[in-house]
């Protein structure tokens, strides 16, 4: 017996079925199945080889969308456990494309395993909703933002000059007064104590190459001791004063990498 059968119009739609299967017109006067099932608890549209699309697609459109709803607040756009590939894949051409709570209130987080990253072949950026809010990245593990081979072949800029860094926090670990001598601190940034009469002092670093940028400076009002330079090399770097300290003298340091 086929979907439907003949009225009292004449004629009738008829075809073959599969439970839990939605009907489509497979032909104008033809009735089989969809890609679309609805078993009581699912309804699963699958694509197969072709494209699943919501809204109007058609040129000129505008003001489409699609929206899930959920009553637990969690809507969850992610490959099943039988197929290999990405969680979500958002492809945007010239136009943007946005990532939102829908009411500005809330948090928005973008999850991902390690070595995940996110990277286009043009331009990607993540930017808060107007220059009066801030926009946080936040993780219990470092957040890497590198250049590769998916992104342009320049520069990552932090900041611009119409939206500049408001304050710059570096990890770091500061020397305890009383404490002089060479320290090990495997950190960007950080202080460590000349003792009084010291002109040198080592400090080693796993931040450090034989190409790092290494600055430093007294951070400490001797009546002799300055920094004359700094000597770089392989996990290591030397501080140098311009003459012995008189009394413990602070140096505070910041690592930068090419």
């Amino acid at each position: 017996m086929g979907f439907f059968g003949g009225g009292s119009g004449g004629g009738g739609t008829v075809g073959p079925g599969t439970a839990n299967t939605v009907a489509k017109f497979t032909a104008a006067s033809t009735v089989g199945n969809s890609r679309i099932t609805d078993n009581g608890t699912t309804i699963d549209a699958n694509s197969g080889a072709g494209v699943f699309k919501a809204g109007d697609t058609s040129a000129g459109a505008n003001g489409s969308f699609l929206k899930v709803d959920d009553a637990n607040k969690i809507i969850q756009l992610s490959a099943d456990d039988n197929n290999t590939g990405v969680s979500l894949t958002l492809n945007g051409t010239s136009t943007l494309v946005q990532i939102t709570d829908g009411t500005g209130v809330g948090s928005i987080s973008l999850n991902g395993a390690t070595g995940d990253q996110f990277f286009g072949s043009t331009n990607f950026g993540i930017q808060a909703k107007s220059s009066t809010s801030s926009l946080n990245l936040h993780s219990t593990d470092a957040i890497n933002v590198t250049s590769n081979s998916f992104l342009p072949a320049t520069a990552i800029g932090l900041g611009s000059a119409a939206f500049p860094w408001g304050q710059l926090f570096i990890d770091s670990t500061i020397t305890a007064g009383g404490t002089t001598g060479a320290q090990t601190i495997n950190k960007s940034a950080g202080a460590v104590n000349f003792a009084a009469g010291a002109s040198s002092l080592v400090v080693t670093s796993n931040k450090v190459t034989a190409n790092s940028f290494v600055f430093a400076m007294a951070a400490t009002d001797d009546t002799t001791a300055y920094v004359k330079n700094v000597v770089v090399a392989a996990g290591s770097f030397t501080i140098k004063l311009a003459a012995a300290c008189t009394a413990e003298t602070k140096v505070v340091f910041w690592i930068l990498n090419e």
